[in-house]
Order: structure tokens, then C-alpha cells, then sequence
């Protein structure tokens, strides 16, 4: 379908929403009344841009969702690497991702729920293609950190996917649960014994 004609823009460079206020308020607009009941019109009225100004970063509603969806997993992927990094030993990393795991479900709820809720986003073409290129470094690392702590039996020897069940699952489950009001918000202690119990999952077996 081509574009409408686009009236010049009164809006000045400096002024001008840019890409991550557009962003910014689809997700209020997504948050409020999902994807399929948000309309383009709502998303530039919300964001304070021209209809130029919207079409100079996006080609439409589902090219908005699909750049929050990728960026929110992008940056989600990136903090879960820098906590990886940043410990040294197996356990200290396998409980440190716990906590970095809950906090950004805390911090970023509204983010967290569109993830939650846009997953058929992941078949489209445009972000298909953007989250294989996102997945496969990630993941690459991902796995190498775990096999080089499994060689010497520092972890146990599981399939990436039934490991991030047991080490990330719960913990993902109980935030769940808090968003829908059906628990109380993770504290200290909450997160300790989330911790507790995924260290008791993937680390070694007792006799090991």
C-alpha cells in the first residue's frame, strides 16, 4: 500500500521527536491498549511527531513492535552477558544471573510484559532475520561459558534449553507471578532462595 503524501515538516532538527521517543510511546500506547488495538495515529499523537517524522524512522505499526522487540531482548541480552562476565566462578555467575534476571523484570516491567505478550512477533520476516543475528552470538557464548564449566564438573551437562528452565525458569515464573498482583515483589530474600534453588539445579551433583 503507498505511502500518503507527506505534508513538509514545521518541526526543527533539533526539535523533532526522535526514534526512541517514538518508541517510548508505542510502548506506553502498547502497554495500554496492546498492538492490535494501537493505531499508527496514536503512536505519533502520543510521541508529538509529524507524520513525516514517523515515517522518516518507520514504515508502520508492526515495524515499531518488531524494533522494541528486538531492542528490549538486545538489551536484555547484553546486561545477562556483562553479569556472565563479570563473575568469576560458576556458581557466583549462575546466582548473579538470578538476581540480574529478577531486576530486569523489576525494572523494566512494561518492557518485560510487551516481550512477554509480543512473542509472535518472532515470526515475521524483519525481526526473525534481526533476532538470529542477535541469537546466535549470544548463545554462542552462552554455551561455551557452560560447557567450559561442565568439562570439569563445575555444571552439570544439560541441553540449553531444560538449563535455562531450571536455572532461570523459576525465577522468571515468581516475577510473573508479581506482575499479575498473585505474589509479593522479590526481595533480597526471595531472590537468595531463587538462587539457592538454581545453584541446587545446574550445579554439580552431590558425590561429584
Amino acid at each position: 500500500m503507498p505511502r500518503p503524501a507527506l505534508l513538509p515538516s514545521r518541526e526543527s532538527p533539533r526539535s523533532a521527536p526522535g526514534r526512541r521517543q517514538i518508541l517510548d510511546a508505542a510502548l506506553a500506547c502498547f502497554t495500554e491498549k496492546g498492538i492490535a488495538g494501537t493505531t499508527l495515529g496514536e503512536i505519533r499523537l502520543s510521541a508529538g511527531a509529524s507524520v513525516g517524522g514517523l515515517y522518516h524512522h518507520f514504515d508502520d505499526k508492526l515495524d515499531i513492535a518488531a524494533e522494541l522487540y528486538v531492542s528490549a531482548l538486545g538489551g536484555y541480552q547484553r546486561g545477562m552477558l556483562q553479569a556472565l562476565r563479570a563473575e568469576p566462578s560458576a556458581e557466583a555467575a549462575v546466582r548473579g544471573l538470578v538476581a540480574y534476571h529478577v531486576d530486569w523484570r523489576l525494572s523494566k516491567p512494561e518492557v518485560a510484559s510487551f516481550v512477554d505478550e509480543s512473542s509472535e512477533l518472532r515470526s515475521q520476516p524483519s525481526p526473525a532475520e534481526r533476532l538470529r543475528e542477535l541469537n546466535s552470538p549470544f548463545f554462542a557464548e552462552v554455551l561455551a561459558w557452560w560447557r567450559g564449566h561442565s568439562q570439569y564438573g563445575g555444571l552439570r551437562e544439560l541441553e540449553i534449553g531444560l538449563a535455562y528452565s531450571l536455572w532461570l525458569g523459576p525465577a522468571d515464573r515468581y516475577c510473573r507471578l508479581w506482575s499479575a498482583g498473585r505474589a509479593g515483589r522479590p526481595g533480597p530474600e526471595e531472590i537468595r532462595i531463587l538462587a539457592d534453588a538454581a545453584w541446587a539445579s545446574v550445579g554439580p551433583t552431590k558425590g561429584d
